[in-house]
């Protein structure tokens, strides 16, 4: 994924710090948008979509989001082949899709 920096006013880096503050451990990092993500989800129930690093945290290193359509197909194929062969994850095998986040 290719990120770049954003440039904040100081106002801004303030009102980070302070929301950082609430949510607790968490670093907010101020990125320029994308002119698209792809996100990998599985489907938990009825109109309800997970990311997949979500899903599945049992898998070590499994990212849902992705800047180029090409490896978010790759990376579903390859998260499917992995359930249908691993017998411990086939028990929560779920539909999966990729959407593309603008």
């Amino acid at each position: 994924m290719n990120l770049e920096f954003a440039d904040l006013k100081d106002t801004d880096v303030g009102s980070i710090r302070r929301l950082e503050e609430a949510i607790g451990d968490v670093c907010l990092i101020a990125v320029k948008k994308a002119e698209e993500i792809f996100a990998i989800e599985a489907k938990a129930a009825p109109n309800d979509w997970v990311p997949v690093h979500r899903f599945y945290p049992e898998i070590e290193g499994l990212r849902s989001y992705l800047a180029d359509e090409d490896q978010a197909r790759a990376a579903k194929s390859a998260l499917k082949g992995l359930l249908q062969t691993n017998a411990s994850l086939r028990p929560r095998k779920r539909p999966l899709r990729i959407r593309r986040i603008v």
